[in-house]
């Protein structure tokens, strides 16, 4: 079959539009032949316009089977008859990326950024390419200006949040984080920006983040762990008791999630919780001195609490 057949298998329903007559047999008219042409008005649509999305279906076919090269070559034919093609512009620079040709891909994305400097998809590509090539300042130049054309895409912000965190810039990403909700990010972007968040006095954004991503791998200790920890800084004892002691249940030895658990209790006014969770610390491996303190406070509160002889 030859190659190209599929393509026109894909076309004919557009075809058969392009041909058809009414019910009393008139020419199509202009507005007619807008809708069977998607829009187009009758002098886009020639042999050659149809040349071009023959070929545009032809690329996206080849690069559905995987065959990077003949994509390309389909790609860079639409690009000859379309230069401004932005969809064209991308669909050739995934097939230099696939080729490991990462140069072509940002030549490719930067001729068609000249004709559309604003547009977020192609600053997007840019800058996870100007990434693929190890130019990490471009990069996240081309990613802010992705992610502040549309500062509501949270898909397109993803990208800009993992690519500051992996280069150290935890603060803006942080700043730029808390502007969603926790759930619109990735689960691997809400653990980390959550455990950073903490960090940087947003215990009230960290804290839904990391019970988010906990949905998706109950079984990580330490974010059990850092949930109690954000649950403690908002003075939430219930819950942070219930997330430490979740991960107690995974791991009953952990001295840190042990010493997090008797200061809720201890700041719930149950200093007696508090003292048997302290020493139970102590016993997993805990510094009896740095404990020494809340262990005495704990114990002032549970004579303070006793009624005298």
């Amino acid at each position: 079959m030859p190659r190209t057949l599929p393509a026109l298998i894909l076309l004919l329903p557009l075809v058969a539009a392009c041909v058809a007559v009414d019910g009393e047999g008139r020419r199509p008219s202009r507005i007619d032949w807008a809708l069977a042409n998607q829009g187009m008005p009758p002098d886009l649509a020639s042999p050659a316009h149809h040349a071009a999305l023959d070929a545009r279906a032809r690329a996206s076919l080849e690069e559905s089977q995987g065959r990077w090269g003949e994509s390309l070559d389909a790609w860079t034919q639409v690009l000859a008859d379309t230069p401004d093609d932005v969809d064209a512009a991308l669909g050739a620079a995934r097939a230099y990326h696939a080729l490991e040709r990462l140069g072509d891909a940002q030549a490719v994305l930067e001729r068609a950024a000249q004709h559309h400097p604003q547009d977020a998809r192609l600053a997007r590509a840019l800058g996870l390419t100007q990434l693929a090539r190890g130019s990490v300042d471009d990069a996240l130049s081309w990613l802010r200006q992705a992610a502040d054309a549309e500062p509501d895409d949270a898909g397109r912000t993803s990208d800009l949040l993992a690519t500051l965190m992996l280069t150290g810039h935890t603060d803006e990403a942080v700043s730029r984080a808390v502007a969603f909700a926790p759930r619109a990010l990735p689960p691997a972007l809400r653990l980390t920006l959550g455990r950073a968040a903490m960090l940087r006095d947003h215990a009230d954004w960290a804290a839904p983040a990391l019970a988010s991503a906990l949905d998706d791998d109950p079984s990580d200790i330490d974010a059990w762990i850092d949930l109690g920890r954000a649950q403690v800084l908002l003075g939430a004892w219930p819950a942070a008791r219930s997330a430490l002691q979740r991960a107690l249940v995974l791991d009953g030895g952990r001295p840190d999630a042990l010493t997090l658990l008797g200061h809720a209790w201890l700041q719930d006014g149950r200093p007696d919780e508090a003292l048997r969770s302290y020493q139970a610390a102590v016993d997993a491996g805990a510094s009896a001195t740095s404990l020494a303190p809340l262990v005495a406070r704990a114990r002032a509160r549970l004579g303070a609490a006793e009624p005298p002889p």
